[in-house]
């Protein structure tokens, strides 16, 4: 039969813990032999739940335990954090199947003998209502059993920017990031402001950016592309990378450099922020006229090396 997302979950963070596997290792080259994309999915969201939540997940068992949890076999250890996990933090599992799938865990590892305890200590769980309790100590502490940060972080943090601005860290960790947008104007130009703000249109799909005005700006030359930061608090919003086109405040002025060859140079609200040459411009309009090879074979090769140059020979960039 073939693994679950439960299973493959259930074994990578046994192999993380036993075998110190990096995590993203493991479960990638786990998930590789799940054909089913929402056991996939429902690996992953175990797996990396379970490691974001470890602290809370591990606080709230232990005064559900006989034993501390240092003495508890691995695969039990993991079994009742995901249990726990589902409950807590995913709306979409019931509570039985939660309960019923980490049982089903311990019952097919080597630690069998301890379905039934893990059984009893998630259905406990669940009888005394099902919810996390309440943090105790200071605000570190509680941020520390609220947002799963090790302490020592939270101290580090509260030393470099206060106590108020260590918790807000703790608790951005724990958030969904915020949805980010980048049109590559190399393959499309379709893209319009239906609503300057609100909505953007790209190749006639309406997205939806509630407030949001572009904070992120680019040139979109290959591999000389500058982006400058506007600057502003973004958090919440879409952010979308626009060239000259669709973002007014960077111009380009389209001149040539001091060899009067063709050179762009890049504003951003006046000020200059970067030049770049268009080298197939200038190979086109500069030697394929000329007669390169005579050129080349006077200056040699080892002289064009010494200098640094960018050489062409009628339009073509030699091997030597």
């Amino acid at each position: 039969m073939a693994a679950t997302g439960r299973e493959t979950a259930f074994r990578c963070l046994i192999r993380m813990k036993e075998d110190g596997a990096w995590s993203n290792l493991v479960l990638d080259q786990a998930l590789r032999q799940l054909p089913d994309h929402r056991e996939r999915q429902l690996a992953a969201a175990l797996f990396y739940g379970v490691l974001e939540r470890k602290i809370t997940l591990d606080r709230t068992l232990a005064p559900l335990l006989s034993r501390p949890l240092a003495k508890l076999d691995t695969p039990v250890l993991v079994a009742l954090e995901l249990g726990l996990y589902q409950i807590l933090w995913m709306d979409g599992i019931p509570n039985a199947a939660a309960v019923n799938e980490s049982v089903s865990l311990v019952r097919r590892s080597r630690c069998k003998s301890a379905a039934g305890m893990v059984n009893g200590v998630l259905r406990g769980f669940l009888r005394s209502g099902g919810t996390l309790p309440e943090p105790k100590g200071d605000a570190l502490a509680q941020a520390e059993f609220r947002y799963s940060m090790p302490r020592w972080i939270l101290e580090v943090w509260e030393k470099a920017y206060g106590q108020e601005q260590a918790v807000a860290l703790a608790a951005a960790c724990l958030g969904r990031p915020p949805l980010q947008l980048r049109v590559n104007t190399l393959k499309t130009t379709l893209v319009e402001y239906a609503d300057r703000g609100g909505e953007i249109t790209v190749n006639g799909a309406v997205i939806s950016t509630a407030a949001s005005v572009p904070t992120y700006v680019t040139s979109s030359v290959y591999n000389q592309a500058t982006s400058i930061n506007a600057d502003r608090d973004n958090s919440g919003d879409y952010t979308v990378e626009f060239a000259e086109r669709y973002q007014p405040d960077l111009t380009m002025d389209r001149d040539t450099d001091d060899f009067g060859r063709p050179s762009y140079t890049w504003a951003w609200k006046n000020r200059d922020i970067g030049t770049y040459v268009d080298y197939s411009l200038m190979v086109a309009e500069y030697t394929t006229g000329v007669s390169g090879r005579e050129l080349y074979n006077v200056l040699t090769a080892s002289t064009i090396r010494n200098a640094d140059l960018d050489v062409y020979v009628d339009g073509v960039e030699p091997d030597e």
